[in-house]
């Protein structure tokens, strides 16, 4: 059986070649430089990528349980002008229906931002909510740090090796 030590060592062989590295172009739309690489793979990157995933869903779901973890898409590594790795993740179905669609026909565009915000509103509105009749929307809500909760804890558990960051709405 080969081990993945070695399968690594000759992929990296493999990348460092002028076939390699087109391939690696052609593929990721990135150019491979192995001394500015310094060991970590593509799939290194990724894996941190799903770690944050995981953190922001466990600080998520208890604020807006309607989050589910397939809601959190991790994207592909993409090499930046100054040679550093980032990948995405961002969140989607955060949409949400207003309780008065008649009267908010756009209803909240991004619930986590939303929640992540807090708000303060003029009054309530009543209407139906997941098929229940009747529901009375909250008036104010305090801003909830679950998205830097999530950010705080990944980089302490990165502890550099990979940094998080959230997006300059957040």
């Amino acid at each position: 059986m080969i081990s993945e030590k070695h399968i690594m060592k000759l992929l990296k062989e493999f990348a460092s070649t002028p076939e390699g590295k087109k391939v690696i172009k052609d593929t990721y739309g990135i150019d491979y430089d192995p001394k500015k690489d310094k060991g970590k793979t593509l799939q290194e990157y990724k894996k941190w990528g799903e770690e944050m995933k995981l953190i922001l869903f466990e600080k998520t779901q208890p604020v807006i349980n309607s989050i589910s973890l397939d809601d959190i898409l991790v994207g592909e590594p993409v090499k930046d002008k100054n040679g550093r790795y980032t990948l995405s993740i961002s969140l989607q179905n955060v949409k949400r229906e207003s309780l008065q669609p008649e009267k908010y026909p756009d209803g909240i565009e991004n619930i986590v931002l939303h929640f992540s915000r807090g708000w303060s509103a003029r009054g309530s509105v009543r209407g139906a909510w997941r098929g229940v009749d009747g529901v009375w929307s909250k008036r104010s809500r305090e801003a909830n740090p679950f998205v830097y909760d999530a950010i705080r804890e990944f980089n302490q558990k990165a502890k550099k090796a990979a940094v998080a960051t959230a997006g300059i709405e957040y």
